[in-house]
């Protein structure tokens, strides 16, 4: 992981700002500093979110800085769901550097290659177990 990646995954990790039974409103500071011009690969994220079984829908909001969460409390837990973002946030911040260096045409193709390999790390917890090793050849 990088320095930057590092810092910028704690200091900007998501916190609950609202919370009902199957909907959590998180507050993520960094999206609010997305580069113009870069928001198709941060919109993307809404599909990585989408992942676990019981995660209904994700908006994300780039005024706001946030990410609205609605899921299945008969599937998952807020717990559960918290877990996935603490996960997933994880993963951007060690990988930040390479997915900054991402251009709009190999967005997907990353995306369709980094799919299969969340979706075999995932757990009954809705997090991962271990660190996910991403191969280089992924972002090529």
């Amino acid at each position: 992981m990088s320095l930057k990646g590092a810092i910028l995954s704690r200091m900007y990790a998501p916190k609950v700002r609202h919370r009902l039974p199957g909907r959590l409103r998180l507050s993520v500071p960094l999206l609010k500093r997305v580069p113009e011009g870069r928001e198709f690969l941060a919109n993307k994220l809404e599909e990585l979110f989408l992942l676990p079984v019981g995660v209904e829908t994700v908006k994300v909001s780039f005024v706001s800085g946030s990410i609205l969460v609605a899921y299945d409390v008969s599937v998952m837990g807020e717990e559960s769901v918290l877990q996935w973002v603490g996960s997933l946030w994880r993963l951007i911040g060690e990988h930040y550097d390479r997915l900054e260096q991402l251009t709009p045409d190999r967005v997907d193709l990353v995306l369709s290659r980094i799919t299969p390999l969340l979706q075999a790390a995932l757990n009954e917890n809705h997090s991962f177990d271990k660190r996910i090793d991403v191969p280089d050849d992924v972002w090529s």
